[in-house]
């Protein structure tokens, strides 16, 4: 299956999930695992996702079944979300750094955790690992996931316009795939302008989560954007969404009873999954 992700003009309505929002308290709330901070004047990114589309069950020929879905990235900051990439010629894995611009119009660099890795099944470029991920959990509150998603690495690129009435969207795609790189790339570059989204349709390559023998019933797929909080961020804290499915015994169909915003599932304990140090939850959405 092609890697390739076409773009289009139309604003895509198809994603996994929303947003719940969450305001900062303050610059220096914004710490992630890299214990980055922002600076006066950063424009900084704000990750988010939209509403849960084209959820399905494909069964292999082996008898595999898998919950398939699109998912969607969206950059509401003030600023890009762009990620530099850079390796040795002998290392199979890139390091990850993040460009944070500003509103003198230069930028500055910072060091993450986060690693690339190339992937040579049908994507045939680099990835940025664990940028977001997926899972599939009872509706019990604070059971453990029941499966996450094959799809563990992105490459992230400007694939549609979002909202481009925000302060400093631009009119035009400024990242696209070929910043991805190939096999005998050193350096590669990554992003998401403000108001622009990332979209993966449900049938690419690794979208989906393996639900061989799960039970017919009611679960949720949660989906977080950067859930290592290894990137900075204008708001920490609405980077979850989440869709209340019903999966079938047999066939295709999956029936979405609910979708909402949100890192703490419907009737689960608030501490079940915290906020970052430093956030308060607001209700704005995307």
């Amino acid at each position: 299956m092609s890697g390739r992700r076409r773009w289009t003009r139309r604003t895509a309505g198809v994603a996994l999930v929303a947003v719940l929002g969450c305001a900062v308290t303050g610059f220096g709330a914004l710490a992630g695992v890299n214990e980055a901070r922002a600076a006066a004047g950063d424009r900084l990114p704000d990750l988010s996702t939209k509403r849960p589309s084209d959820i399905r069950i494909e069964t292999t020929a082996s008898g595999t079944r898998r919950l398939r879905f699109t998912s969607t990235i969206v950059n509401i900051g003030d600023g890009p979300f762009e990620t530099r990439g850079s390796r040795a010629s002998t290392t199979s894995t890139m390091t990850i750094s993040q460009r944070i611009y500003n509103t003198a119009g230069g930028f500055r660099t910072i060091p993450t955790r986060a690693v690339a890795r190339y992937a040579g099944d049908g994507h045939n470029h680099w990835h940025v690992q664990n940028v977001a991920r997926y899972d599939l959990f009872p509706l019990t509150p604070g059971t453990a996931s029941l499966g996450r998603d094959a799809k563990v690495g992105f490459c992230f690129f400007d694939t549609n316009a979002y909202n481009l009435g925000l302060p400093g969207a631009p009119s035009s795609r400024q990242y696209f795939q070929s910043g991805c790189g190939t096999g005998s790339t050193l350096t590669m570059t990554n992003g998401i302008s403000v108001g622009w989204l990332d979209l993966y349709p449900w049938n690419i390559a690794f979208q989906w989560i393996n639900i061989t023998g799960l039970p017919a019933g009611e679960y949720f797929l949660k989906y977080t954007v950067d859930p290592n909080h290894e990137f900075l961020e204008k708001v920490e804290g609405n980077n979850c969404t989440w869709a209340r499915i019903r999966i079938p015994a047999t066939g295709t169909s999956v029936t979405v009873r609910d979708s909402g915003w949100g890192c703490t599932l419907p009737g689960w304990p608030a501490g079940a999954t915290p906020l970052p140090r430093g956030v308060v939850v607001i209700p704005p959405r995307p």
